[in-house]
């Protein structure tokens, strides 16, 4: 095991050497653990690295991270951490000596100070009074050229915005997205969650869509993040292991059902079918009293969006409604361009011709 005290020193050789190939998995999982923070789960992980120069890439290494762009964007843990609002795990790297806090590591050139600013969470003010203590510099610029300060996501309390201004000095006359969206009602998502303990083969295509009773709440726009149904989520890929698996960098108070990203206490999260040998079958446990016994590691899905977004299952079959179909997010396929082919027995996640074509 390694002392995290004695990471500073070995902060500056990790950085001048690229992550190992055997370092990756280790790093999605801290990233992971800093948008959760995860403090106890993160010093585990990180003292398990291996030596200390490991543990120093470790802590200030660069893992890809889907945020608000239209792809995965390279971030350090401390950038996700800050992102999150994440106080607890942003102390232990700060405190570790070993990290950057001016680390620039993506094309948008954001910084750690950016992430914090833009993640709209309700820890940013506490979390930018630490990169400050730290070292962080507030006036250097993206690749856009813009300061943290251009950057700010207006968190929940007014408050905090003011508090923000102040710390990072006056916003250059750049907009906040403060308007409203329209209150008209959108198609459903999908299927009813009164369909989750059926088995796939008892089940047609055609699905009763939610019916969700819910007077609509005001939400602040955020034209940084494309329409749930825009095809920077719509893909195979996003769909079967990203589509509420990664958790939600929007601290502030938004309409969970437009948005594709996981969030505290909500139903519809996912396990990562890469990370979790789970099947399409439903679990029979998982609507009863106290829920699955197994959590995480049950073998069958929890809920209608883990068996149908499964790869051996997303895709596989015609959709009723075909190119009329008004579901948010449909789980069958609309022509023969989505339909996907899965061997017998298989859960790899085969990509349906149209999104082979485009990776191609």
């Amino acid at each position: 095991m390694v002392d995290l005290a004695d990471l500073e020193g070995a902060g500056e050789a990790a950085r001048s050497h690229p992550a190992a190939s055997g370092q990756r998995d280790r790093l999605a999982a801290l990233l992971e653990l800093a948008a959760a923070d995860d403090a106890a789960g993160f010093r585990e992980a990180l003292a398990g690295g291996g030596g200390q120069g490991d543990a120093a890439e470790l802590a200030d290494g660069v893992g890809l991270w889907y945020g608000r762009s239209k792809a995965y964007e390279p971030r350090t843990p401390l950038m996700v951490a800050a992102t999150y609002g994440s106080v607890e795990v942003v102390s232990l790297l700060l405190g570790l000596g070993c990290v950057d806090v001016n680390r620039r590591p993506g094309v948008d050139g954001a910084t750690p100070l950016h992430c914090a600013a833009s993640g709209g969470s309700r820890n940013a003010v506490a979390v930018v009074k630490l990169l400050l203590a730290a070292g962080a510099c507030p006036v250097t610029p993206d690749s856009a050229g813009r300061l943290p300060a251009d950057v700010i996501l207006p968190p929940a309390s007014p408050d905090a915005l003011g508090d923000l201004d102040m710390l990072l000095g006056r916003r250059r006359g750049l907009a906040v997205a403060t308007s409203v969206p329209s209150l008209s009602s959108s198609p459903p998502l999908s299927t009813s969650p009164d369909e989750g303990n059926r088995s796939p083969s008892s089940r047609s295509s055609s699905l009763s869509p939610i019916t969700v009773d819910r007077a609509k709440k005001e939400y602040p726009v955020d034209p940084t993040l494309p329409d749930i149904k825009s095809s920077v989520y719509a893909s195979d890929e996003f769909r079967m292991f990203a589509f509420k698996v990664r958790p939600c960098s929007r601290a502030y108070s938004h309409d969970w059902t437009e948005c594709p990203f996981v969030h505290p206490g909500e139903n519809a999260r996912r396990r990562d079918p890469r990370k979790h040998p789970y099947t399409a079958v439903p679990c029979p446990n998982f609507r009863r009293p106290g829920g699955c016994p197994s959590g995480d590691s049950c073998e069958f899905s929890h809920g209608v969006f883990e068996s149908w977004l499964h790869p051996s299952q997303y895709r596989t079959r015609p959709c009723k409604e075909g190119a009329a179909c008004a579901r948010r997010i449909c789980f069958f396929a609309h022509d023969e361009d989505e339909l996907r082919h899965v061997p017998h027995n298989s859960g790899a996640g085969l990509l349906s011709p149209r999104a082979s074509s485009s990776i191609d």
